[in-house]
Parts: structure tokens; C-alpha cells; sequence
């Protein structure tokens, strides 16, 4: 594994109720270690989050499924919720391979992610 500096690999974001899940897209081919998701409901009300780490199809994003969720949890009114995970993290190795999401209401949570890239 090469030395590489912790940093911020999403700018804050807001989730979708459905459509386009698209969070975080491997794009370069190269790869992207998540170590922290930090995700901020600005509701007067509970939301439902949904998380998933779906890997590539031939050419293009995949599929999310229940096969691939790594995080569902609601989040109530005005909290905020950290996710730390444990090195090496969750890692998109190959081009396409991303993170999806979508929340039960749409641009009312906010989400953002820490790691680095290799």
C-alpha cells in the first residue's frame, strides 16, 4: 500500500429520496480508501438513511442491493451521525466501483466522507 494523506474524498452532499444514488464514484481507476461518514439530518423530522458499496459492472456503476448495504439507520430530527471505519476502510479498488445512498426524504441530509487515495 503506497503513503498517502487523509483527506476530505466527498464534499458535502445531500441525498436524494431516490433516482440518482450516485454519492461517490471511482472514476480514475485508481483507489479510494473511506475511513469516515459523517452524515447530518437538517429535518424537523426522523429520516431513514440507506448507504450501499456497489461494485463496478463492465464499463459502467452497479447495481445496489440489499447484497451490497453496509448502513441503513435513522437519523431523528437535527442529529448527526459519525461512521468510523476500521483500516484499511471501505475501499473502491476498481474504476466504477462507488458509493450509493438515498435517504426517506430528499435534500434533507447531508453527507460527506474522509479517507484517502492510492
Amino acid at each position: 500500500m503506497a503513503i498517502f494523506d487523509y483527506s476530505r474524498v466527498l464534499e458535502i452532499t445531500t441525498l436524494n429520496a431516490s433516482g440518482s444514488p450516485n454519492i461517490l464514484i471511482n472514476n480514475s481507476g485508481g483507489k479510494i480508501y473511506i475511513r469516515n461518514v459523517i452524515l447530518h439530518n437538517t429535518y424537523s423530522s426522523d429520516v431513514i438513511v440507506w448507504l450501499f458499496n456497489v461494485p463496478n459492472a463492465t464499463g459502467t456503476t452497479g447495481l445496489l442491493g440489499t447484497s451490497n448495504q453496509f448502513l441503513r439507520t435513522t437519523l431523528v430530527a437535527y442529529d448527526t451521525l459519525l461512521l468510523e471505519i476500521p483500516a484499511p476502510g471501505i475501499m473502491l479498488v476498481d474504476q466504477y466501483d462507488s458509493i450509493k445512498g438515498y435517504a426517506s426524504i430528499a435534500g434533507v441530509v447531508t453527507v460527506q466522507m474522509y479517507g484517502g487515495y492510492e
